[in-house]
């Protein structure tokens, strides 16, 4: 049935089928496409295609995306739920072609929810993956537990999927998680989780040279922690004026730890890693470091106060 079902369209065609002889879709339903001679959803909000194929209202097309839980914009703040329609209401999709008829969700359990995003970066298509991890980084804040978890995983597809998406959604509660999978034995897994903690800056560095503290016998780690310094070394404050992570946060206690002491007891710590003896070495300049910048910390917050 499948052979010569080219199209995303047509797989999706064919699925449905599948459920409706299945008895999981009312058959009645499907024998219209409720879009046809209409601009549908996706299109009128310009959704990304990396949502819009991985949305109900897409691949179910005898329903308005109002009337199917679990479209995305249906989704409560935790994720995991998908039947506030709020929202449409005051769609404009809603407006134009629902006629002033009350909402009513007819089709359920086909949409998205962060649990099943999650069970999709185990998929053996990458599209499936890919279309997950964007549903994912959408989510923002509100996934990063699940992908901390999802970092555990055994399959690496899995570990490398959810650090990629940790590092977009740039989160400070995924940084000791970096920091861990920055020894991950996949060298994917580990570029990505250095990638992460380069765009955490300030909220990476204690964590990283108390690992590399910890665990300098580790070469996986030293190798990502001189990945992570070098790229936070390369900026110049002089040069670079406009990088705001490079200021103090307006508000907050200054903390900006690539002040010319702190740029140096840093390139100490990027020599030590390239030394011969780097499992002693670099140990001692972490430690050196991190004693340099807690106390300068300390020194700010007090001329503050």
């Amino acid at each position: 049935m499948l052979k010569g079902a080219a199209t995303e369209r047509k797989l999706t065609e064919i699925s449905t089928i599948i459920e409706r002889a299945n008895g999981r879709l009312p058959s009645k339903e499907w024998d219209r496409d409720i879009w046809e001679g209409k601009k549908p959803c996706w299109e009128m909000i310009t959704c990304p295609p990396e949502l819009s194929l991985k949305c109900p209202a897409h691949k179910y097309r005898s329903f308005y995306c109002w009337e199917i839980e679990g479209t995305y914009n249906k989704l409560y703040d935790d994720g995991m739920k998908g039947d506030d329609i709020h929202i449409c209401e005051s769609c404009r999709v809603y407006k134009k072609w629902g006629q002033g008829k009350p909402i009513q969700i007819k089709l359920f359990g086909k949409g998205f929810n962060i649990s099943s995003l999650i069970a999709d970066l185990s998929s053996k298509d990458g599209l499936v993956r890919k279309c997950a991890r964007l549903c994912l980084v959408a989510r923002g804040k509100r996934a990063v537990p699940y992908l901390i978890e999802a970092l555990s995983e055994p399959d690496w597809q899995v570990q490398w999927e959810a650090a990629n998406a940790l590092g977009k959604i740039c989160d400070p509660r995924a940084v000791h998680v970096l920091v861990w999978s920055s020894e991950n034995k996949v060298f994917e897994v580990r570029w990505l989780a250095c990638e992460g903690l380069i765009a955490l800056r300030r909220e990476a560095l204690v964590p990283l040279l108390e690992a590399l503290i910890k665990c300098s016998d580790s070469p996986r780690l030293r190798e990502s922690a001189h990945h992570v310094l070098h790229d936070w070394l390369i900026f110049d404050v002089g040069k670079y004026p406009d990088f705001p992570w490079l200021r103090y946060d307006a508000g907050s206690v200054p903390h900006d730890w690539l002040t010319k002491e702190a740029r140096e007891v840093l390139r100490q710590v990027l020599i030590a890693l390239e030394d011969i003896d780097a499992t002693i070495e670099a140990p001692l300049a972490a430690r050196i470091a991190l004693n340099a910048l807690t106390r300068t910390t300390r020194q700010q917050a007090n001329s503050i106060a």
